[in-house]
């Protein structure tokens, strides 16, 4: 699990107040695992979170992309095994709610090519801001604790870094 996917986790795990599990094996998959999966109890809703953060303007999805990183994300051939997948955590394969983690927003266009993504597919997918709704919610909840996570720490302490250094510039 690489660090934007953890921080994901983190988002739906305190953030949300769901219960998590990461890297979850697609039987019979040919290596396929699903990113994260997140029940919160109330209200009692299920989703399957597929990251795929790059801050580099040519790598983030555009109408082109989007089907084909939408599709390979959530479409497993044949779909019985996604199905098993949700049900070896006692999950029906309609309950669950699909969202695709990218940095930003999709413009209008890639936003279209979404809808019509949604449309074929015959279920939601629903568009998690990493820039715009993961770390801003990550860096309200932290404080001044000495997390044990390593990167709620480092959030922790760059919040406070920058606290600090607004008060500083302020005194000037």
């Amino acid at each position: 699990m690489n660090a934007t996917e953890q921080l994901v986790e983190l988002y739906y795990r305190f953030h949300k107040r769901c219960f998590t599990v990461t890297d979850v094996k697609v039987p019979n998959g040919n290596n396929r695992q699903l990113d994260l999966l997140a029940y919160c109890l109330n209200p009692k809703r299920a989703y399957h979170v597929e990251v795929s953060v790059t801050i580099i303007p040519r790598y983030q999805p555009n109408p082109i992309s989007i089907t084909a990183k939408l599709r390979r994300k959530f479409l497993t051939n044949p779909q019985a095994r996604m199905n098993d997948a949700y049900a070896s955590f006692n999950l029906e394969l309609n309950s669950v709610e699909r969202v695709f983690c990218c940095w930003e927003n999709l413009n209008p266009a890639t936003n279209e090519a979404l809808q019509a993504f949604n449309q074929n597919a015959g279920f939601q997918v629903t568009i998690l801001s990493f820039r715009d709704e993961v770390l801003p919610a990550l860096t309200r909840f932290v404080g001044t604790a000495n997390y044990e996570d390593d990167l709620l720490r480092t959030l922790s302490l760059i919040k406070q870094w920058h606290l600090q250094d607004l008060q500083a510039n302020l005194r000037l």
